[in-house]
């Protein structure tokens, strides 16, 4: 099964088309609620848990970010699955997969890194 955690909207559109061609029953897909988030996965139809929720400053940023992690472990014990892949850009549902040894593919939107 593969885990898609999506943070932030621009992900919605990006993994619409892939969510269409690839059975639901192969896919988990976890968001962060805000910033309009669930209401882009809503408008395309994507079928999400919503999992954390979005912090506004430092402090609300790290203790969400504490419990979103926990979110993971219990969603995933509630589905009695391990997914077998994450593909994701958040921190939080990075060192979740890195914790429980799921392979990770890390996404990277930043158009102005030149080096890579």
């Amino acid at each position: 099964m593969i885990w898609i955690d999506i943070p932030h909207p621009k992900y919605c559109l990006i993994f619409n088309e892939f969510v269409k061609k690839v059975s639901i029953e192969n896919i988990v897909i976890t968001i962060h609620d805000g910033l309009w988030t669930c209401e882009i996965c809503n408008l395309l139809g994507i079928k999400y848990y919503k999992v954390g929720r979005y912090g506004y400053n430092l402090e609300e940023k790290l203790l969400n970010e504490v419990d979103r992690i926990k979110q993971f472990h219990e969603l995933f014990k509630k589905l009695d699955t391990k997914p077998k892949v994450l593909v994701g850009i958040d921190s939080a549902s990075i060192r979740y997969a890195f914790g429980i040894n799921i392979p990770i593919i890390c996404l990277n939107d930043t158009p102005k890194m030149k080096n890579l």
